[in-house]
């Protein structure tokens, strides 16, 4: 018998099925590499956001001259330049206003990924100006994780630029009785 130089029908069928698993794998990892890129991209934005609303609420609050009013959702500070600085707690943001006496100067809102908690703290004395972000997670297997804590100082820098009390100058030493003075003179 003439051997023929074709491919069987078995064998074309085995390639067939060989090729579209490899293709079914490939599809896959892509899906995979593009969904931990997504995810990627998001908790770099949130980060991003957090780095910046720590950076503004420290300087904010190191700034400010007193702490006009509190709660868990907001905080008011009173800067000396006669501007009040506003932070507000909303759903996964966080929104920041700046207004002077003749009305709204500057807003800016720090975006967070959703099921985040914000809240706003300040004790008696309103020394002291605290910021938490925690993040809850779908899952109940894992805690709440807290993201960014913040405690600053009010009114660090202000202290920071006083002059420190002028001390008086220390008495002048005498020399005990019966000892020579530096100039060698008895008393």
């Amino acid at each position: 018998m003439k051997r023929s130089k074709a491919f069987s029908l078995i064998e074309m069928l085995m390639t067939m099925t060989m090729g579209s698993s490899l293709m079914l794998l490939a599809i896959g990892l892509v899906h995979q590499s593009l969904s931990l890129s997504k995810l990627g991209k998001a908790r770099s934005e949130h980060d991003n956001s957090l780095n910046r609303l720590a950076q503004q609420f420290r300087s904010d609050a190191h700034s400010a001259s007193a702490v006009l009013a509190a709660s868990a959702e907001s905080l008011q500070l009173s800067m000396p330049d006669s501007t009040t600085v506003t932070y507000r707690a909303e759903e996964s943001s966080v929104r920041r206003e700046q207004t002077a006496l003749e009305g709204p100067q500057s807003h800016e809102r720090f975006q967070f990924e959703p099921l985040c908690n914000i809240q706003f703290r300040v004790p008696a004395d309103s020394s002291l100006a605290q910021f938490q972000l925690e993040r809850n997670f779908k899952n109940h297997e894992f805690p709440v994780r807290i993201d960014l804590q913040v405690i600053a100082q009010v009114g660090r820098w202000q202290k920071l630029e006083q002059p420190p009390p002028a001390e008086p100058p220390p008495p002048a030493e005498q020399p005990p009785p019966g000892e020579q003075s530096a100039l060698g003179e008895q008393p």
